[in-house]
């Protein structure tokens, strides 16, 4: 085996002598395995890591400085209004827009939504979770085309995202709502701008080199790229030709990364930031201090910053019909982050319950705790204290996955277990040994021939299912302290509880919801204890459990 250690080339100091040769000073953080450095060894010293990004970044961020023109990006976050004009095409697109709009079913809050993008240059869409933001944005993306099409004019779009998986997601979804509904009275070209790899079924893989060409060829035509793979691809300005740019997933993208973006749009062309800050943030190293009043919000994301100079919402616009979630499970987000009109988009969503019965287990806890009478279920855990691994709490989960799978009416073997795993469950937790102990408890009652779906809440964002557990484990305090920026996250626990449809439950041990006041002095982390602290409020029941007076619970 090979030993391994990250080393911080912490001085460099060139050889006098003409063998060319330099001596280095090293600062190790090692595995376990690794011995220590010593005389006489020989160590290969490879490069681990290269900032590939921030060169390239900054030198578009200083052509935008050279720029004789105002800086769009600087106006972008510092008076969104200012940014936002009228485009010259407004008269021809406008109504064959919103009637395409209607008639291929966006509801009331996506029509307004998509009122504002063929009005103005500059659309935020914020869409809460289940809002049906992927279908709005494709529907929008068709709908352009079209009408531009009944009026002869050019329309290429540019689909960007953080992830390509989000990029992906979106590509696919104009391709099917195009195949489904025939929106465009034309053939679809839709590609993405790739190296090698294949985007997948009636998507054309355009090369990096001949994106905008390809572009150039189709009057009307919708590209999918990451905004690295923009520079250096599709000329800014006028000379991009686009008269597009979707920004999905915009609050996960952070300020200078957008202006990749933000600069490849023609002038009187349109921009459209989709997002949820409510939801995970961009990862940004290190910390940063709030600005001046008046000052732009740069070190967060877009969507966050775009918002935040926009305090009156002028530039945005929320969808409202939930196409996921009961109407109890969407209560909560209603009252507390989003807007009371937030709400199911039918009855039939609004009254949707859990296919579990109750009288069919002899286990009291998991017949009060699945009940679909009662979608939002927290459970408090007294007389526990652990760290980052809580076996008792682990168990009560593992014994209502255990019920849920029994009931689901799936068949035993690979294909029920996957679609278990996919549809019916999803088990969320903070901590990968938490998460090890819920796989324990779970496969200690059945024998999986899929590995439970366990994990933390990043890799649940953008999937929902019908019953979410989440299992924090924490409750020691001083660990719960120590990472109360994790631990409290409100965009986590947000994450968390909206990909239930019918049915949640959160189990929560009591020092969390109970923390000394210096977890208080941080405004976020306050606002995640707030949001947490009025989760048991808002249940439809709250059960409380202690190993010492209930035994196995």
């Amino acid at each position: 085996k090979h030993a391994v250690a990250l080393a911080e080339v912490v001085d460099r100091v060139p050889d006098p002598t003409e063998h060319g040769h330099a001596w280095y000073r090293l600062q190790l953080k090692a595995s376990r395995g690794f011995p220590g450095l010593h005389v006489g060894g020989s160590y290969l010293l490879h490069e681990r890591f290269t900032d590939w990004t921030s060169p390239k970044l900054l030198d578009e961020l200083r052509a935008l400085d050279e720029e004789p023109a105002p800086c769009s990006l600087a106006r972008l976050v510092t008076d969104p209004g200012r940014y936002r004009g009228t485009p010259p095409d407004v008269d021809v697109l406008h109504a064959p827009g919103l009637a395409l709009g209607k008639q291929h079913g966006m509801t009331s809050s996506q029509l307004a939504a998509f009122d504002g993008v063929l009005r103005h240059t500059l659309q935020l869409v914020w869409g809460p979770p289940g809002t049906g933001k992927t279908w709005f944005l494709a529907m929008t993306v068709l709908s352009m085309l079209e009408a531009s099409r009944q009026a002869g004019r050019p329309c290429r779009v540019v689909v960007t995202a953080f992830t390509h998986a989000a990029i992906d997601n979106l590509l696919r979804r104009i391709r099917k709502l195009q195949k489904e509904r025939a929106v465009l009275q034309e053939k679809l070209a839709i590609g993405k701008c790739v190296r090698s790899e294949d985007p997948g079924a009636g998507i054309q893989a355009v090369p990096k080199n001949e994106a905008f060409p390809w572009l150039c060829t189709n009057e009307r035509a919708v590209l999918g790229a990451t905004v690295w793979r923009l520079l250096g691809t599709v000329p800014p300005g006028d000379a991009s030709l686009t008269d597009l740019v979707v920004v999905d997933e915009a609050s996960q993208v952070k300020v200078a990364e957008a202006a990749l973006a933000v600069r490849r749009i023609r002038t009187g062309g349109r921009l459209v930031l989709a997002g949820d800050h409510r939801q995970l943030p961009p990862i940004v190293q290190g910390t940063y201090p709030d600005p001046e009043p008046g000052e732009p919000l740069l070190h967060r994301s877009i969507f966050e910053a775009v918002r935040a100079a926009d305090p009156e919402g002028a530039c945005s616009a929320t969808l409202l019909e939930n196409f996921r979630m009961c109407k109890e499970l969407c209560r909560f987000p209603a009252e507390t982050l989003y807007h009371p009109d937030y709400r199911p988009a039918n009855d039939d969503i609004a009254n949707q319950r859990l296919a579990f019965d109750a009288t069919k287990t002899d286990d009291p806890f998991v017949a009060r705790a699945l009940d679909p009478s009662n979608p939002l279920v927290v459970v408090i855990i007294d007389g526990v204290r652990a760290t980052a691994e809580n076996v008792f709490e682990a168990e009560l989960a593992g014994r209502l996955g255990l019920a849920l799978r029994e009931q689901a009416g799936l068949p035993d073997g690979d294909d029920g277990d996957r679609r278990f795993w996919s549809d019916h469950l999803f088990v969320v937790t903070p901590h990968h040994v938490q998460r090890r102990a819920v796989v324990r408890a779970l496969q200690g009652g059945r024998d999986w021939q899929v590995p439970p779906f366990v994990d933390t809440v990043d890799k649940m964002q953008g999937q929902e299912c019908a019953a979410v557990i989440v299992s924090y484990g924490v409750s020691d305090l001083e660990l719960a302290l120590r990472e109360k920026e994790f631990i409290y996250s409100l965009e986590r626990l947000n994450v968390a509880i909206t990909r239930a449809q019918k049915k949640c439950v959160v189990f929560l041990p009591r020092p969390l919801l109970e923390p000394d006041l210096e977890a208080f002095a941080d405004d976020d982390v306050a606002e995640g204890i707030a949001f947490m602290q009025r989760l048991p409020a808002a249940a439809d029941d709250v059960i409380v459990v202690n190993p010492s007076i209930t035994g196995a619970g």
